[in-house]
């Protein structure tokens, strides 16, 4: 099944499997929201165009906002669970902490290298910019690059089992 907006309803396509193949899901994941009622829904649509307006406020007057992407360096593969400021969290969870709240909003954004960590694994920034300015977030996603210049080996692949 197929939604044809958020929120107004569905299709269902004649291919059992076109759900996962194309969204790799299945149409158990959509099970859940029935039970997402109207108003929750409505409720968290409005949050997300206070969101919005919030952001593009705090974006007048700047080129973009520089953040760390996330608060962990690359977790070894397999890693369920982390510690961040002593507290343990779904390591998804920690990879998306500082990303998500931008995907939610739509703010252009993009996440470069920015280094190495004592450890050797990598660590990056996120570049958000104002709505519909992706040009000035890619450049300054490229001068920071420039600056950091090759920071990994891409063919070393993979270093002491991280997920790089």
């Amino acid at each position: 099944m197929f939604f044809d907006a958020p929120g107004v309803g569905f299709s269902r396509i004649a291919a059992k499997d076109t759900e996962k193949a194309f969204w790799g899901v299945d149409q158990d994941a959509y099970a859940f929201a029935q039970f997402i009622l109207a108003e929750h829904y409505v409720r968290a649509q409005r949050m997300v165009e206070v969101y919005r307006r919030e952001t593009t406020a705090a974006l007048a007057g700047v080129d973009a906002i520089v953040t760390p992407t996330c608060p962990i360096v690359a977790p070894k593969l397999g890693t369920v669970a982390v510690a961040t400021e002593g507290l343990e969290e779904p390591v998804g969870n920690a990879l998306t902490r500082f990303t998500a709240f931008f995907n939610i909003t739509g703010a252009p954004a993009m996440s470069v290298p920015s280094g190495l960590h004592s450890t050797g694994l990598p660590m990056g920034v996120q570049i958000v910019g104002r709505p519909f300015d992706e040009e000035t977030v890619l450049a300054i996603g490229q001068a920071i690059e420039d600056q950091q210049g090759l920071l990994l080996d891409p063919a070393a692949g993979c270093r002491d089992g991280a997920a790089i």
